[in-house]
């Protein structure tokens, strides 16, 4: 046993000094594991992962409602209105107005006919309706001096004809008024709108 424990070393010795050793073979790379089914990402040897930046994000502010270039949101404005058909005068007064809110004005009459109508016709209603609208332009970038205004009136055919039925005349129109400005709406058989904007207030 010693004896081949020397032979082998002097035969390491007796090797020649140019002989150059091979190098040491390179461990064999290790194979990334297979994903399954419970993993959400594959780890691969020697790459990076890198977090990707939250996406940019914009704050959008809604500007006040009925908020103008020349105007605040709830501005009043006051307005003198007069409606006529002829001779006949069925309403005047002041109306106030914003963007929020508009005003309106209702007169209702309902009463018996007249007394000279036949028994047959004693049933038949005698009606007047008067209706007033008026409202401000709708939309935030509308002008804050344009005016809805609506205007309604029905009523019954004369009583002295003893039976039913309705004349309606109607205005329906949009105008402008700056303060201290007029303007008058005509309709058919006679009927006027006479609309003045008074003053504007701001709350």
């Amino acid at each position: 046993m010693f004896t081949v424990l020397v032979a082998a070393s002097a035969a390491a010795v007796a090797q020649p000094a140019s002989a150059k050793s091979l190098p040491a073979r390179p461990a064999a790379a290790k194979r990334a594991p297979a994903r399954t089914d419970d993993e959400s990402d594959v780890v691969v040897p020697g790459a990076y992962i890198v977090a990707a930046p939250p996406p940019d994000t914009m704050r959008v502010t809604k500007p006040p409602l009925g908020a103008g270039p020349d105007e605040v949101a709830r501005r009043i404005d006051s307005l003198q209105v007069e409606v006529t058909v002829g001779t006949e005068h069925l309403w005047s007064g002041v109306l106030r107005v914003n963007r929020l809110l508009g005003a309106t004005y209702n007169q209702t009459l309902r009463q018996a006919p007249e007394p000279n109508c036949p028994p047959a016709a004693r049933g038949t209603v005698a009606s007047r309706d008067v209706s007033i609208a008026v409202s401000k332009w709708a939309g935030v970038n509308s002008n804050p001096n344009d005016y809805q205004v609506s205007v309604s009136f029905n009523r019954s055919i004369p009583s002295a004809v003893c039976r039913p039925g309705i004349r309606s005349l109607r205005i329906e129109e949009q105008v402008r008024l700056a303060p201290g400005e007029k303007a008058d709406i005509p309709g058919d058989a006679g009927m006027m709108v006479h609309i003045e904007r008074l003053t504007s207030e701001s709350p």
